[in-house]
């Protein structure tokens, strides 16, 4: 009776031990921060960092997978301060964009 009160007890932490590993499977290994400022960024030299933002969130978008954050400092995006004019297509799932949290961060699409 001993043993066969084991051989479940070893079993089932064995189906629990597949079932999370097989979970971890479906998380994303990590989310990535990247950074634009329109006002002092550049989409020429700049890697995205915090210290040397993207200007245009065209551009973030180009680098983005899914779950990675953008965050976008306040200023606004629009076509005269620099943003391509052309339809923001984001092919990722889970990409979070959030503007500057002081508030200041305007989309402009029709300027």
């Amino acid at each position: 009776m001993y043993l066969k009160r084991q051989i479940a007890k070893f079993f089932t932490l064995s189906f629990m031990a597949a079932c999370l590993f097989f979970i971890s499977l479906t998380l994303p290994l990590h989310a990535d921060d990247y950074y634009i400022d329109i006002n002092s960024g550049s989409d020429a030299i700049g890697d995205g960092t915090q210290g040397n933002p993207w200007k245009t969130l065209h551009n973030a978008i180009s680098y983005v997978d899914g779950d990675d954050n953008v965050h976008m400092a306040a200023g606004t995006y629009d076509i005269a301060s620099g943003e391509v004019d052309s339809a923001l297509v984001i092919n990722n799932s889970n990409v979070t964009i959030q503007g500057d949290t002081n508030g200041g961060t305007i989309i402009d699409g029709y300027s």
